[in-house]
Parts: structure tokens; sequence; C-alpha cells
């Protein structure tokens, strides 16, 4: 199974946090990534997510699968988004048109500080949450490294922090850890 194979990289499929119950797998064409609920607007959803993942194109239309609405898929449309890997930039704001009913996880202001987790879907496959350790900030605080390696799918994954559930970084590219 999936579960074996993550072993080494400490993946578990029981939530962290109270964040864990705002992910979503985040579906475009033939690739996957994840996605967190980060707010609500007129009735409508906000979920964050990278660039890489939804596209960069405004109008794009992906699909989000919520675990905690009973894998419900819906449709997500690209309102905001920007790339570039020459700026450490990669993030992707989608819409839902309704107001879904699980709670939306805050962004914190402040810069990462103790542990961390995030949940996703590497490989497509989940969700599996894990632990972080960070090993250093690089790019004048931008570029967060951590302990274990990211996995393909995990991309759009938000990092959360165990004292408060406050979001705290976005999970992106991984450069060697």
């Amino acid at each position: 199974p999936l579960t074996e194979q993550f072993e080494e990289v400490n993946y578990q499929r029981t939530p962290y946090g109270p964040s864990s119950n705002s992910i979503c797998r985040v579906i475009n064409a033939n690739s996957c990534g994840s996605g967190t609920i980060v707010g609500f607007r007129n009735g409508k959803t906000l979920v964050l997510t990278n660039a890489h993942v939804a596209g960069t194109t405004i109008g794009r239309t992906v699909s989000c699968q919520f675990p905690n609405l009973n894998n419900r898929k819906v449709n997500a449309k690209v309102i905001m988004a920007a790339y570039s890997d020459q700026v450490m930039m990669d993030w992707a704001v989608l819409e839902i048109d309704e107001q879904l009913a699980l709670p939306a996880t805050k962004l914190s202001k402040k810069g990462p500080t103790g542990q961390h987790y995030t949940g996703g879907y590497p490989r497509c496959d989940g969700p599996f949450y894990q632990k972080l350790v960070t090993r250093q900030f690089t790019h004048n605080g931008t570029v967060w490294r951590w302990q274990p390696i990211s996995i393909g799918g995990q991309s759009g994954s938000g990092v959360h922090s165990f004292a408060d559930n406050l979001y705290y970084g976005l999970l992106t590219w991984s450069w060697g850890g």
C-alpha cells in the first residue's frame, strides 16, 4: 500500500490539527496537487494553492475534492495567480461558487517558529499528514526549507503551526530539502 511507501517520510492518515479540516485535492486536467480553504467572500469559498498546480490563467476551471465533505468534488476557478521561480513566487487563489460548510484556515502575519505540519495529496493519494522540521530560511526569509522533503502532489499544501493552527507557508518546489 501507498502508506508503506511513505513511512520513510513519516506520513500518516490521521490529521494533526483542526487546520487539516479545510484541505482539498486540486485536480487540473491529468495532474493534481493540494489546497486549503483560506476564506469566504460574498457567499463563495476561497482556496489557496500553487500556480503550478492550478495554472495562472484567470478564469481557468479546476476541481477541488474535500475529504471532510465525503470527498465531494466541486469546480473552482482561478481568480488570482502569480508564478516566477526568479522571485520565489508560486501561488493561486481559487473561488468556489458556494460557501462550503468547512472552516477557513487563518493566515499568519508572523514568521514561522516551532513545530509545523502539512496535509495534502502526495502522488495524488491521501490525504496524508506530515510533521515538518525547519532546517533553514533563505532568500531573505521567503524560502523555508524543512525535512523531510515533499513529494509531487503535495504542492499547494498549507503549512500549519501546532501551537496556534495558523497557516504559515505554502508548500511548493523542493530544492534538495
